[in-house]
């Protein structure tokens, strides 16, 4: 059975790595498991075996990789990262598979992470984390920690798809959308990101002037607001889940992976490692909320695709 090349960083801060050789066969199978019901692209395995097509192709400032990580979930990641920018694209249909804003964009996948994060954004440094999939011996720990007895052994694509960062991408990328175009297109003094200021828990920020914050507030006044301009159902709601969950550009984040998932899935496209519901329900828009909110965000998408 013949290996494939290892895999290494493009987005270099120091960090280096050992590697292993590995096979990719049925590799296709591992990755519907992510993909489910419909066919992965005959190039993905190829794409795979390189981060520089990959950068290429969606703009990328490059893609790291974590010190546990070995070569064949390079691989793995690499891949779910081409099959994910695919298939987001097919929504925001950004210019040249634009996905990484002219080279602003960075992924790293089990080198940055802390805690018990998914994944994160890191602004200063424009990189996403997706937090690595999670060892046995961690999950028979908190097996155990609930009266469960240990499992010997739990094969690496469950623990892939079910633990880590999985299903938390769309998320991550929608903080990159809220602070980039904020940050170096729609330009204000308030804010660099178009949600409003840092971390706010406001329910309204002051109108802006460019398009871009105009449209963007009007996504928010949808989701937060109701008819009269009060509180809307949704923002009681999470109102009662602690401040984090107000925070409006965490409340974008979630509306942006329900929004990817909903517009691929009149597609007949589920991507479980784009998005997923990966927190409790009370904090993500019912049917009816996010109905209404969907028009908005689709005149949004639109204003951002002009600058790509």
């Amino acid at each position: 059975m013949a290996s494939i090349p290892y895999i290494t960083d493009t987005y270099l801060d120091g960090k280096s790595h050992k590697e292993t050789a590995f096979s990719l066969a049925n590799a296709a199978d591992f990755y519907r498991l992510f993909r489910p019901g419909g066919t992965v692209p005959k190039d993905v395995v190829k794409t795979a075996n390189s981060v520089e097509a990959t950068g290429k192709m969606f703009k990328l400032k490059g893609i790291q990789f974590g010190n546990w990580t070995t070569t064949e979930d390079r691989h793995d990641y690499l891949a779910l990262t081409y099959l994910c920018l695919t298939d987001m694209n097919k929504v925001l249909k950004f210019k040249n598979n634009n996905l990484g804003l002219d080279g602003k964009l960075a992924f790293s996948f089990g080198s940055r992470g802390s805690g018990g994060a998914l994944g994160h954004y890191e602004s200063n440094n424009q990189v996403i984390n997706i937090t690595r999939y999670w060892r046995t011996d961690k999950i028979n720990r908190i097996r155990e920690s609930f009266g469960k007895p240990p499992l010997l052994f739990i094969p690496k694509s469950e623990r892939f798809e079910k633990t880590g960062g999985a299903g938390s991408f769309a998320h991550e990328y929608g903080h990159f959308l809220d602070y980039t175009f904020g940050r170096y297109i729609a330009v204000s003094k308030d804010s660099n990101w178009l949600t409003g200021p840092y971390r706010t828990t406001s329910i309204t920020i002051e109108e802006q002037k460019h398009p871009l914050r105009k449209l963007t507030k009007e996504v928010m006044d949808a989701i937060l607001l109701d008819s009269k301009g009060n509180r809307s159902a949704y923002s009681k709601r999470i109102q009662k889940e602690g401040e984090y969950w107000n925070r409006r550009l965490e409340v974008f984040a979630r509306f942006f992976e329900q929004y990817i998932s909903f517009k691929l899935s009149k597609l007949k496209i589920t991507n479980k490692f784009l998005a997923k519901p990966v927190y409790r329900s009370s904090v993500y828009l019912n049917n009816k909320e996010f109905a209404k909110v969907v028009p908005k965000m689709d005149k949004l998408v639109a204003e951002m695709r002009k600058y790509t």
